[in-house]
């Protein structure tokens, strides 16, 4: 398990560009579980979430590749 506590992850270029499927999904329940509530996930410029991965963020508005953890 990771640790907790963290008010903002990046997760650039390597987990949501290269990885798939279930693989994918486990970075980013990871990524939520390190999270505080309303903590920030930075993903690099041609990273986005997909597919179920999007129940657990949502985007912060006004920027591009910034995500909320939704509680």
């Amino acid at each position: 398990a990771w640790p907790g506590g963290f008010h903002l992850v990046f997760h650039r270029y390597l987990s949501f560009s290269y990885f798939t499927g279930e693989r994918r999904l486990t970075m980013a329940q990871k990524a939520w579980q390190a999270l505080e509530p309303g903590g920030a996930l930075v993903l690099g410029r041609q990273d986005e979430l997909q597919g179920r991965e999007q129940e657990l963020f949502e985007p912060w508005e006004g920027v591009e590749h910034i995500y909320r953890k939704l509680s």
